[in-house]
């Protein structure tokens, strides 16, 4: 009887190989998922800019409409310009639901010229993440 006790206790739980091989799988699959996961905030941001990019082309394709030009400055388009009063007198209401001058998804303001370069009406762009190694710049014109 002394004897079947002693084997039955040996024989409880996993072995050592058994945990390296449970741990090395896991490891695996880690190595395998993270790194997809990994640049998927920053792909979110880049889809979010351009989105906001073309609300604000929109905006400005309207704002146009109605005034016969492309505003002077982007926040003409959330806010009623108190420098020009041609504009100011046909300005009904925001062209954007915010508030503020938009941002984009790093919270910088984009940025608005007029007239813009190769003889587009404007260049609006994000400058991305101004904190990354490589500069990113996120045009209108490339969506």
């Amino acid at each position: 009887m002394n004897i079947r006790k002693t084997v039955h206790q040996y024989q409880s739980g996993l072995s050592f190989i058994e945990i390296m091989v449970v741990l090395m799988i896991i490891g695996l699959f880690l190595g395998i998922a993270v790194p997809k996961f990994m640049g998927a905030g920053e792909k979110a941001k880049i889809t979010t800019t351009k989105s906001s990019l073309r609300a604000i082309q929109t905006a400005l394709d309207n704002f146009k409409l109605d005034h016969g030009r492309y505003p002077a400055k982007i926040e003409y388009l959330v806010k009623k310009p108190t420098d020009d009063e041609k504009i100011a007198k046909k300005w009904l209401s925001p062209y954007l639901t915010k508030e503020e001058t938009p941002t984009d998804a790093w919270d910088n303001e984009f940025v608005y010229k007029i007239p813009g370069e190769n003889g587009k009406p404007y260049d609006l762009y994000s400058r991305g993440d101004v904190d990354a190694e490589t500069e990113q710049k996120i045009s209108v014109w490339d969506n």
